[in-house]
Formats: structure tokens, sequence, C-alpha cells
């Protein structure tokens, strides 16, 4: 018995282990050389495409070695001569689905370093990197029916009628997908940015933009919740957005102190409270100088303002409590009072009295 299998490795499939054995080799040296060279020598900012390229490539560019060292292997043992044929189409087939699969990943990589090398695009939305994908696993479908002879033109026409009454069906569907192109195209938003969108109900549309996808967009609350707003409704929505022209934002907190107060004490107290947050408050811009303004004579209390700059948007409840502490301390040890509501009768003099009980 085992001077039979001898013999039958000496014959037809002698050949056939050899070249076998002969790819295996090379498939595993190109394999170390990507992934060796490309992921562990280089490094940087400059070099993160070229490193993505020897983390991924290998195992693909392993596969495609390996198939086609089966193919010719298999193609020199002659009991197989007669399906020649149906082994080339397989693994032309396979062939050019797994370049198809390595040109989206590299090409899709490509991409948004270039877009993120632009101003205003930090975090590109995802979609880009599917339609780019998608166009290439369509290029591929083609090649692939293009060399099993198959007629491509009716194929064509038959799809278009079919699209028609596919598009009839999914309007909605397609309007979120033209929509969010539109938003992709114009811009009102960009992934990261910190928005609040026209509320129809009681709850707020704000958060941080996380995606922008097919139908939907994603915003993560300030509670880590996930709000899901069909790509339709945001581009007809109002939309504020906190992040444009950058993420600094101006705000400010409303106060007032009773009518006996010395204004001029009162602006230098809070203008000092806020160069004190500054240092210790995180999210606050010290390069921006502070505003203080007087609003109204108010019913109990002379209303002022205070305006300062912080780096985002969400910063301001933290930063609204430390401050609001940190001045109602310094208003207490500065004898400055904040009033609660009052309302001050006067009685009328006694001649007047008199004069009233007389009619």
């Amino acid at each position: 018995m085992p001077i039979e299998i001898f013999q039958l490795f000496e014959g037809e499939y002698s050949e056939f282990i050899t070249i076998m054995a002969i790819g295996l080799f090379i498939g595993i040296i190109i394999y170390l050389i990507f992934k060796y060279y490309f992921s562990t020598t280089l490094s940087g900012a400059r070099t993160k495409v070229k490193k993505m390229v020897g983390d991924f490539i290998p195992k693909p560019v392993f596969i495609l070695v390996f198939l086609a060292t089966l193919s010719f292997a298999l193609k020199s043992v002659a009991s197989l001569q007669a399906y020649h044929e149906y082994i080339n189409n397989t693994f032309f087939t396979l062939a050019v689905m797994i370049s198809a699969y390595i040109l989206a990943e590299i090409s899709g990589e490509i991409l948004i370093s270039w877009i993120k090398s632009k101003k205003g695009y930090s975090k590109p939305p995802k979609i880009i990197t599917k339609i780019l994908a998608a166009t290439i696993y369509l290029i591929a479908v083609l090649v692939i029916l293009i060399n099993y002879k198959i007629e491509i033109t009716p194929l064509v026409a038959t799809l278009g009628v079919g699209g028609i009454a596919i598009g009839l069906a999914l309007q909605g569907t397609l309007s979120n997908f033209f929509a969010g192109l539109n938003v992709l195209s114009d811009r009102p938003i960009r992934v990261g940015d910190f928005v609040e969108l026209e509320s129809t109900g009681t709850t707020e549309l704000k958060g941080y933009v996380e995606d922008i996808g097919w139908r939907s967009t994603r915003l993560k609350t300030l509670v880590d919740t996930i709000i899901i707003v069909p790509n339709a409704k945001l581009a007809e929505s109002i939309i504020i957005n906190y992040s444009m022209p950058d993420s600094n934002v101006s705000i400010y907190l409303e106060c007032g102190v009773a009518y006996e107060a010395d204004l001029e004490q009162v602006e230098k107290v809070t203008l000092e409270t806020v160069e004190y947050c500054k240092k210790t408050v995180k999210g606050m811009i010290p390069e921006v100088e502070p505003s203080f303004r007087l609003r109204e004579f108010g019913d109990s209390n002379i209303n002022f303002r205070i305006y300062f700059t912080i780096n985002e948007y969400p910063d301001q409840f933290k930063i609204k409590t430390e401050f609001i502490k940190e001045l109602k301390k310094r208003f207490d040890a500065a004898g400055i009072e904040i009033s609660w509501p009052i309302m001050k009768i006067y009685y009328p003099q006694k001649e007047v009295l008199g004069h009233y009980n007389k009619k």
C-alpha cells in the first residue's frame, strides 16, 4: 500500500504537488514581505495609508497567490483536462471579487485620508466610502459578466425597467438617500459637530453628529443616547450648528443685584470671578475678554449679563455651575445682595389721610 501511494505521487499528481509546494512557498514569502515591511518598518502620519496596506494586504494577496497556484496545479492533472474552462472561470471570478475587495478597502482609506487633509473634514461620514465600494463592486460584477459572455445591454434595460418599479416602491428610502447626498455636498453639518435641529415635539433634537448614513443621520446626545433622524427631515429642518464656523461659543449668564448695590463694585467682582474661573474651570477660553452688560431695572433687582467664550457648547453646563457657585461666594464676601422678589407698600402721610377722612 505505501508503495502504491508513492507511485501515485511520482505519476500524475507529482506535478500538482510540486506546483502547490512552490506556490505556497512564494505566497508565504510575499505575505511576510508585506506584513513585516509595511506594518513594522513604516510609521508616522505620512505613511498611515502604507501602514494600513501592510496590515490589510497580506491575507488577501496570499489567498490570490494560493488560488492562482491551485488553478495551475489542477490544470496540470491530465484527468481534469475537460474541466479547464470551469477552473479558469472559477478562478477568474474569485480573483476579480478579491481584487475588488482589496481595491475598495485601499481606495476607501486613501479617500478618507485625502478628505481629512481638507479643512472642515476631520471626521468624514462613512457613506462616502460605502458609495465608492459599491461602485467598485458593481464594476467587478460587470467584468465577470463580460467574461462569461453575458450580454450587458439587455440586462441594463431590464434593470432600468425594474429600477422604476423599485423606485416607486422605495420613494421614502430614495428620498432619504438623495437628501443625505445633499447634506454631504452642502455641508450644513459635519461628523463631530454639535447641532440642534428644529423640534416638532417635547424632545430636543440636540447632540453630536455621529454619522451620516444612507438613510439617516445619527446624533449622540449629552446623556449618551442616540437620536436617529431621517435625512429627508434633516435636509428640511432648521439647523443650529454650534461647531461652525468653529467650536468656540459665546454664552452668557444672567443675574441681578439689589438696588442698594454699588454697580461699579458689582462689575468688578463679576469680572474678577470670570478671570478666576478661566484658571480653574476647564473649557473656558482665557484669551477672550468677558463682557459685563447692565440690562434693566427689574422688579426686585438691577439685572445684568456676563458674557464669556467657551471651547464647546456642551461645556457650558459645568462652567455655569462652577461660575454661579464662585460668584455667589464672592458676592456674599463683598456684601452684595441678590434680592428675592419683593413688593414695597407705601402708606400716605397723616395729612393726606385726614383730608380723605373729612370727606
